[in-house]
């Protein structure tokens, strides 16, 4: 078999499956859908940050890494998380995270993902 067909045979983006709020996704890997769960990840980090933490907290997303790079900031505008021609006001963002909070105290699982693993830690117990 030739080199040619060789590499012709090799799928270099595979679809893998990755598990999301307990639900399998498929994602072509070596894309920009790559990032996506790692998006999520940090967009729901940043709701419960904007609710538990500090209000004032920065847009993770509203910086100059992301605009740079038309396709990540495609996948951005797609899901949700940022304007194409303007940044997301403090009240958007405040309404985004209070929606989060009141679908959390509705029952709805906080957002996980086998790829990214978050805890609350125990406190530990002073003697």
């Amino acid at each position: 078999m030739s080199t040619k067909a060789k590499r012709a045979k090799i799928d270099k983006y595979p679809i893998r499956e990755l598990v999301v709020n307990g639900e399998v996704q498929q994602t072509r890997m070596g894309t920009t859908e790559e990032w996506r769960p790692w998006f999520e990840s940090a967009w729901h980090s940043y709701l419960d940050k904007l609710n538990f933490v500090d209000r004032f907290a920065p847009h993770p997303f509203e910086i100059d890494d992301f605009r740079s790079d038309p396709k990540i900031w495609r996948l951005l505008c797609s899901l949700g998380y940022v304007h194409n021609d303007r940044p997301m006001t403090r009240k958007e963002l405040w309404a985004a995270s209070d929606s989060y909070r009141e679908r959390l105290e509705m029952g709805e699982a906080p957002y996980s993902s086998n790829l990214i693993t978050t805890e609350w830690l125990v406190p530990q117990q002073q003697n």
